[in-house]
């Protein structure tokens, strides 16, 4: 039998094992399919890609809901370990020197969120995900250096959520010590909660613009967000695995992004109202949260 250096997946993260033929995605995102290893040069990267893990071993279907921790110091493993979420991402250093990348997957339900700190700039590009939307944005605020935030050519404010267009490609460079969050949500789910919240017709702003600048406030609600999900995800991870809880963090998040989005949708004049609707959808969500024998 011929076995291969493969990414398994443990409780506490990513790790190396053997396993006959091939790397296996992670099947929270869809049908698992298989693709080669490149060879002992990446297998041997494999090793310096996650540290102090436990003896691989295959894990339990509900496993796959647990949050993932990860640090990268060679780039072909963080672009394997983006292609295992989801992201088919092409990735090219733009400084020479070390390469270092750490961070968080956290799979809720219909919806991953990434927490990504790189330490050198990149170049990003490729296709965004079938059948879903693939937004980013700053998590802090940029330093000032040589390279800024660009996607297709374009310098963005460090203000803003961008990749809002699902069918536009990825051409992105990140600057100098960039911490992101990257949102991958389904498709349908976005565009039926902004129907259900009273914005029926989200989808083509969101095409014709690609990037909004978000409101200060809103943006720092969003970030408060988010990196509360990510110390509680390091915390408890077994506690956000679990289903009523993965599903209580996206129902509360989802609102936060069509807010922010709706919000920069008209300060930029895309012709989208305010949803009517979502004050009273989410009290009567926190209320039937609070009242659970109701």
């Amino acid at each position: 039998l011929e076995f291969r250096r493969v990414l398994f997946r443990s409780a506490a993260g990513w790790t190396v094992g053997a396993e006959r033929g091939a790397v296996r995605p992670w099947a929270a995102w869809g049908r698992p399919t298989e693709f080669p290893i490149l060879a002992s040069r990446l297998g041997r990267a494999w090793q310096a890609c996650r540290e102090g893990t436990p003896s691989p071993s295959v894990v339990d279907v509900l496993s796959r809901w647990l949050p993932r921790q990860f640090t990268c110091s060679d780039i072909e493993v963080f672009t394997a370990l983006l292609h295992q979420v989801g992201l088919e991402l092409d990735l090219m250093q733009l400084r020479p020197g070390p390469f270092r990348a750490q961070g968080l997957v956290v799979p809720l339900e219909h919806l991953q969120v990434l927490q990504v700190q790189l330490e050198t700039p990149l170049l990003a590009t490729g296709a965004k995900p079938e059948h879903s939307y693939a937004f980013s944005l700053s998590l802090a605020p940029i330093a000032a250096g040589p390279v800024g935030l660009q996607a297709h050519g374009q310098e963005l404010p460090e203000q803003a959520i961008y990749g809002l267009d699902p069918y536009r490609d990825v051409h992105l460079v990140t600057p100098d010590g960039y911490g992101m969050a990257i949102l991958r949500v389904e498709r349908s789910l976005l565009l039926e909660s902004a129907e259900r919240l009273g914005c029926p017709d989200l989808e083509c702003p969101l095409v014709q613009h690609n990037w909004l600048r978000l409101d200060p406030s809103r943006l720092e609600e969003l970030r408060r967000f988010l990196n509360g999900l990510f110390q509680l995800a390091r915390r408890s991870p077994q506690l956000v695995a679990q289903l009523e809880q993965r599903r209580r963090l996206a129902s509360d998040l989802l609102p936060l992004v069509l807010e922010s989005l709706v919000d920069g949708l008209e300060r930029r004049g895309g012709g989208v109202r305010e949803p009517a609707r979502l004050d009273l959808v989410k009290l009567v969500e926190e209320w039937a949260r609070a009242n659970p024998t109701t």
